[in-house]
């Protein structure tokens, strides 16, 4: 399924995220910050042993967070000063998806350390399960999908079917509902439906993410002012390549932020994983 123009914009993607994730991350302290997920992205780029040790030490303070706000859901503070719930679920997949892309070449210290975390670094993301049988409120769709897609990354790691089951139940609630990412800010829902629809290897869920992706298309004229979610999703169809590609081409010629170069990681990594089906 590796097509041009699909293979260039790939290369594209890991050009402009290496350039970015190799740059200091700024002036945000870790504690509050999105700054200690770098090595997690760069390791959706490539295999670089030199970041397994900086992974652990992820999942670690993933760990802090969630046992410092056990009744709510922890934030990170971005490059902007905003702290957003979706943000720390943003850093807790990609840590997830590197640990699942690499482990097998980990070192048995490495690869136990991060295993041993992923339980408790994702006991946030279960307050999905609340709407297995129930569709989320329209505000909440985009947090509730991330959730979800976190808690699919544990399932695959640690073989728990029951978190298998609380995300097919979320995401049929949410396909049902027929919620639409038009109504979500800067396509965040989408970013993670597609990633959901990838992990499952469902063709029900794909083709929802192709209309998905067709709706927030047609409802945005002017990107600009928006990170860079869900270029996977919209590269995803041929329907909606022709508003991938200026979107790439805005982040060659942009000042990325750290956050936003994360994003088009994550995005490469599922087009990797994409073609290989």
């Amino acid at each position: 399924m590796d097509r041009p123009p699909f293979a260039l914009l790939r290369r594209q993607l890991i050009e402009l995220a290496r350039q970015r994730l190799a740059q200091p991350p700024g002036n945000v302290q870790p504690v509050d910050g999105i700054a200690f997920a770098v090595p997690a992205a760069r390791l959706l780029l490539g295999d670089d042993p030199t970041q397994f040790g900086p992974l652990a030490d992820g999942f670690a303070h993933l760990v802090q967070l969630a046992r410092r706000a056990p009744s709510a859901p922890p934030m990170l503070l971005d490059h902007e000063g905003r702290r957003d719930p979706i943000d720390h679920l943003v850093v807790l997949h990609l840590h997830l998806a590197a640990f699942n892309r690499l482990y097998e070449r980990m070192p048995a210290r490495w690869w136990s350390a991060c295993e041993d975390s992923v339980l408790a670094a994702v006991a946030p993301a279960q307050w999905a399960g609340q709407f297995s049988d129930s569709a989320p409120p329209p505000d909440q769709v985009d947090l509730v999908l991330w959730q979800a897609l976190c808690l699919l990354g544990q399932a695959q790691l640690l073989k728990r079917d029951v978190d298998i089951e609380i995300v097919d139940g979320v995401v049929h609630q949410v396909m049902a509902a027929r919620q639409s990412a038009a109504g979500q800010e800067d396509g965040r829902a989408l970013h993670a439906m597609a990633n959901l629809a990838l992990l499952r290897r469902s063709r029900p869920w794909a083709r929802h993410v192709e209309q998905w992706a067709a709706d927030l298309a047609a409802s945005r004229d002017d990107w600009t002012t928006t990170r860079m979610w869900a270029i996977f999703a919209l590269v995803w169809s041929p329907g909606t390549l022709a508003v991938a590609v200026p979107r790439i081409d805005q982040a060659r010629h942009a000042t990325l932020t750290t956050f936003d170069a994360m994003l088009l990681a994550d995005a490469a990594c599922a087009m990797e994983a994409f073609a290989g089906t």
